[in-house]
Protein backbone atom coordinates (compact mmCIF):
# COMPACT_ATOMS: atom_id res chain seq x y z
CA UNK A 1 0.00 0.00 0.00
CA UNK A 2 1.10 3.36 -0.53
CA UNK A 3 2.07 6.27 1.73
CA UNK A 4 -0.89 8.16 0.18
CA UNK A 5 -2.97 5.04 0.46
CA UNK A 6 -2.19 4.76 4.09
CA UNK A 7 -2.69 8.57 4.91
CA UNK A 8 -5.96 8.23 3.20
CA UNK A 9 -7.59 5.55 5.03
CA UNK A 10 -6.52 7.14 8.57
CA UNK A 11 -7.36 10.29 7.97
CA UNK A 12 -10.95 9.56 6.62
CA UNK A 13 -11.35 6.88 9.90
CA UNK A 14 -10.07 9.62 11.84
CA UNK A 15 -12.25 12.28 10.34
CA UNK A 16 -16.11 9.85 10.37
CA UNK A 17 -14.75 8.81 13.85
CA UNK A 18 -14.51 12.73 15.10
CA UNK A 19 -18.08 13.72 12.86
CA UNK A 20 -19.78 10.94 14.91
CA UNK A 21 -18.64 11.56 18.40
CA UNK A 22 -18.95 15.24 18.09
CA UNK A 23 -22.90 14.74 16.45
CA UNK A 24 -23.33 12.55 19.87
CA UNK A 25 -22.01 15.55 21.94
CA UNK A 26 -23.58 18.43 19.88
CA UNK A 27 -27.42 16.63 20.06
CA UNK A 28 -26.61 16.02 24.08
CA UNK A 29 -26.97 12.10 24.17
CA UNK A 30 -23.79 11.25 26.06
CA UNK A 31 -24.47 11.63 29.79
CA UNK A 32 -22.23 12.62 32.17
CA UNK A 33 -19.72 9.58 33.15
CA UNK A 34 -16.38 9.17 34.53
CA UNK A 35 -15.24 7.32 30.93
CA UNK A 36 -15.90 9.61 27.94
CA UNK A 37 -16.70 13.19 27.10
CA UNK A 38 -14.70 16.47 27.97
CA UNK A 39 -14.42 15.70 31.82
CA UNK A 40 -12.66 18.69 33.21
CA UNK A 41 -13.37 19.57 36.33
CA UNK A 42 -16.01 22.30 35.57
CA UNK A 43 -17.76 19.85 33.33
CA UNK A 44 -18.25 17.63 35.80
CA UNK A 45 -19.59 20.46 38.14
CA UNK A 46 -23.22 19.88 36.94
CA UNK A 47 -25.38 18.10 34.25
CA UNK A 48 -25.90 21.83 32.62
CA UNK A 49 -22.27 22.54 32.55
CA UNK A 50 -21.40 19.09 31.60
CA UNK A 51 -23.80 19.04 28.43
CA UNK A 52 -22.82 22.77 27.64
CA UNK A 53 -19.10 22.08 27.86
CA UNK A 54 -19.54 18.60 25.80
CA UNK A 55 -21.73 20.33 23.02
CA UNK A 56 -19.36 22.91 22.54
CA UNK A 57 -16.77 20.59 22.31
CA UNK A 58 -18.91 18.37 19.82
CA UNK A 59 -18.97 21.50 17.50
CA UNK A 60 -15.08 21.88 17.59
CA UNK A 61 -14.88 18.00 16.47
CA UNK A 62 -17.14 18.30 13.71
CA UNK A 63 -15.28 21.23 12.11
CA UNK A 64 -12.48 19.12 12.79
CA UNK A 65 -13.55 16.58 11.08
CA UNK A 66 -13.69 18.11 7.72
CA UNK A 67 -10.74 18.75 6.96
CA UNK A 68 -9.51 15.52 7.52
CA UNK A 69 -12.18 13.73 5.77
CA UNK A 70 -11.02 16.27 2.83
CA UNK A 71 -7.46 15.45 3.21
CA UNK A 72 -8.52 11.70 3.39
CA UNK A 73 -10.19 12.07 0.28
CA UNK A 74 -7.22 14.37 -1.71
CA UNK A 75 -5.08 11.36 -0.15
CA UNK A 76 -6.41 8.78 -2.56
CA UNK A 77 -6.66 10.94 -5.58
CA UNK A 78 -3.25 12.60 -5.63
CA UNK A 79 0.25 11.03 -5.33
CA UNK A 80 2.97 11.86 -3.22
CA UNK A 81 6.06 11.01 -1.26
CA UNK A 82 7.23 11.73 1.98
CA UNK A 83 9.61 13.98 0.77
CA UNK A 84 7.09 16.28 -0.70
CA UNK A 85 6.04 19.43 1.33
CA UNK A 86 2.00 18.25 0.76
CA UNK A 87 2.76 15.49 2.61
CA UNK A 88 3.99 17.24 5.59
CA UNK A 89 0.87 19.56 5.32
CA UNK A 90 -1.59 16.51 5.67
CA UNK A 91 0.48 14.84 7.97
CA UNK A 92 0.46 17.75 10.47
CA UNK A 93 -4.01 18.41 9.89
CA UNK A 94 -4.61 16.41 13.01
CA UNK A 95 -3.17 19.37 15.25
CA UNK A 96 -6.54 20.65 14.74
CA UNK A 97 -7.87 18.39 17.13
CA UNK A 98 -5.40 20.13 19.52
CA UNK A 99 -7.33 23.65 18.56
CA UNK A 100 -10.37 22.11 19.14
CA UNK A 101 -9.42 20.37 22.54
CA UNK A 102 -7.98 23.96 23.81
CA UNK A 103 -10.83 25.80 22.87
CA UNK A 104 -13.34 23.36 24.88
CA UNK A 105 -10.62 23.99 27.95
CA UNK A 106 -11.11 27.99 27.66
CA UNK A 107 -14.77 27.96 26.47
CA UNK A 108 -14.93 25.67 29.78
CA UNK A 109 -13.38 28.52 31.81
CA UNK A 110 -15.72 30.84 31.02
CA UNK A 111 -18.49 29.21 32.83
Amino acid sequence: MEINQWVGTIYLLMGVLFAAYGLILVLKKLPKNNLIGFRMKKAMESDENWYEINSHGGKRLLQTSVPLIVVGILSFLMEYDTGDPIFWIFLLSPLLVVFALVDTYLQARKL
